[in-house]
């Protein structure tokens, strides 16, 4: 029998399925022992005995098959049932390598051990392609990371009093030797895919901190304030509390002081590692500010101003584009930024492209502002020679 439609008791004998049946489920054993066999040539064998934790019935529901083998209690015995659509679903789920090699791995156990005939292995030309291109995709992006190819690019951001630029954002860039320069885009899904978005972001945040320490060195022998340096840190730097004990080397071999660093997060970032309230704790323990980056966009953004150590906030630039023309947009903006001075957060504002929109965004008493307006982003050593200029 089955209750609660995941959980099936079986009596001792019960046999649960029988060789080249048609599979509709495969089963974890919770309570009790079961008997796996075989038809072969000298007679029934037995293959295996399961007891508690182990699953068995799955390799029909991933090729499709008849079962290969029969299941029979050795003792009642309780499961819980794993559905054909469960078990579609999870090898959807996973990366198109790893379905692949599960796939590939069970037709050939199915070759090598049964008696039933297999179904033709159903991968087609066009999803091992796609494979190929994926896994040229990472090889390539490790070989960018070692030959220096991915380089940072530094966006103005101005103080909206008088448009004087008071510092960076860095954005990553691709010099492919190939195609040319290529937007970033072009690296995060590779980067996530080879699990190498946390080295993306320090080849870029290390490359952007050298060239903002060796501006500010120009800045103070002229008696000039300096420059600070936003950086974004992707969601694996918040898996655990370690992100500020890399940045410390980082910032010392560059010769960027802590305090002119300010570390972009998103709010995503923030729901999905519990560890980011510590993570952040530390940052500030070492000097750097926390920039709650595209903010308005999400559905829990206020809660996160007292949940976690924010020192700024950028607007996104969707709330931007439409602050001149839409009222209510207008009013959502000017809410968010008088609640986060009466919390001591700056707000800077993203994607500003004409001067109307500068000009309210000031008087509504946002800080600062990036966009097009101000500059596009550039290579790191133009901006920092534009920036000393202006």
């Amino acid at each position: 029998m089955v209750d609660a439609l995941y959980r099936r008791r079986a009596a001792a004998g019960t046999l649960l399925f029988d060789e080249g049946d048609e599979a509709d489920c495969a089963y974890i054993v919770e309570r009790g022992r079961v008997e796996i066999a075989a038809s072969r040539a000298t007679g029934n064998v037995v293959l295996t005995r399961l007891g508690p934790g182990e699953i068995f019935g799955e390799m029909a529901l991933v090729d499709g098959a008849p079962r290969s083998a029969s299941a029979r209690c050795l003792d009642d015995c309780v499961f819980v049932v794993v559905g054909r659509d469960q078990i579609h679903r999870e090898i959807a789920g996973a990366t198109p390598l790893m379905s692949i090699l599960l796939r590939t791995l069970i037709h050939r156990l199915r070759v090598a051990t049964s008696r039933v005939v297999s179904p033709a292995l159903p991968i087609g030309i066009d999803e091992t392609a796609r494979i190929v291109a994926r896994i040229e995709g990472e090889h390539e992006l490790r070989r960018a990371l070692e030959n220096g190819e991915v380089v940072a690019f530094l966006q103005p951001i101005v103080a909206l009093d008088g448009a004087a630029p008071a510092g960076f954002e860095a954005l990553a860039r691709w010099v492919h030797p190939t195609r040319g320069l290529l937007p970033p885009t072009a690296l995060l899904a590779p980067a996530a895919d080879a699990d190498l978005l946390e080295t993306l972001d320090f080849a870029v945040a290390g490359t952007a901190a050298r060239a903002v320490a060796a501006l500010n060195r120009e800045l103070g022998a002229a008696g000039r304030a300096p420059a600070f340096l936003s950086a974004n840190f992707s969601a694996p730097h918040f898996a655990d509390t370690q992100l500020a004990g890399r940045l410390a080397p980082m910032l010392e071999e560059a010769g960027l002081d802590p305090i002119h660093l300010k570390v972009e997060i998103t709010e995503t970032t923030l729901i999905v590692n519990p560890h980011a309230a510590e993570a952040l704790a530390r940052v500030k323990a070492l000097g750097a500010s926390v920039s709650l980056d595209d903010f308005g966009t999400g559905y829990s953004g206020l809660s996160y101003l007292s949940r976690f150590p924010i020192d700024h906030i950028k607007i996104d630039q969707s709330f931007t584009s439409r602050l001149v023309e839409d009222k209510r947009t207008a009013e959502i903006v000017r809410s968010v930024v008088d609640l986060a001075r009466l919390l001591d957060i700056s707000a800077v504002a993203e994607g500003i492209e004409t001067p109307e929109q500068a000009r309210r965004l000031a008087e509504m008493g946002v800080g600062f502002g990036q966009g097009y307006l101000f500059g596009a982003p550039v290579p790191a050593d133009a901006a920092c020679a534009a920036f000393l200029a202006a």
